[in-house]
């Protein structure tokens, strides 16, 4: 496997970076009948935004671990500075786990349906599906933190964008949207 595979934050940080570009881009096409803060375009271009720095904020750490191994290995080393050495340093992040591995692919998966879902469900039966299983992809086992944690945060999402925003839900509206003014 090529080494920028195994690089444990340059390969999440560009899955990162291209599906906040890709939410972005799909955020920025939807209808705007009366301006942002109505547009179902919002909350894609937010989380999009959100993940641009986060894997922003990834390459910056992984760009601190480098040039710290490669002081480290300096102040321990008198190696000769030949090539060889300078590629050493060049890849000398850790490898990603395996189980890293996965968890990133699963996860960017998870987050590539959850934003196509929101063309078809409603918003609240989406993202509870996408909370329950990203828990469930980072390890957490217990029924009620992932009830509680998934259920909550889906509602604080729905009551941020309908009082909060004074915004329509994203993708295919929400139940409780509808609930609450009908329709």
């Amino acid at each position: 496997m090529p080494a920028f595979l195994k690089d444990s934050r340059l390969l999440p940080s560009i899955m990162t970076g291209g599906l906040g570009l890709w939410l972005c881009w799909l955020g920025v096409r939807m209808p705007r009948p009366t301006g942002w803060a109505s547009s179902p375009g919002l909350f894609p271009v937010i989380i999009g935004v959100g993940l641009i720095v986060l894997a922003l904020l990834l390459l910056l750490e992984r760009r601190r671990l480098l040039i710290q191994d490669r002081d480290a290995r300096q102040a321990t080393d008198a190696a000769p500075n030949s090539l060889e050495v300078k590629i050493e340093e060049l890849t000398a992040e850790p490898a990603m786990s395996r189980d890293g591995m996965r968890r990133t692919v699963l996860v960017t998966g998870l987050i590539i349906i959850y934003a196509i879902s929101l063309r078809f469900l409603p918003f609240e039966v989406a993202t509870l599906g996408f909370l329950i299983a990203g828990m469930l992809a980072f390890g957490e086992r217990s029924v009620w933190k992932i009830a509680l944690a998934s259920i909550g945060a889906t509602l604080v999402i729905d009551f941020a964008f309908i009082y909060g925003l004074g915004s329509l839900l994203p993708g295919n509206g929400g139940l409780l949207e509808r609930f609450l003014f009908g329709g």
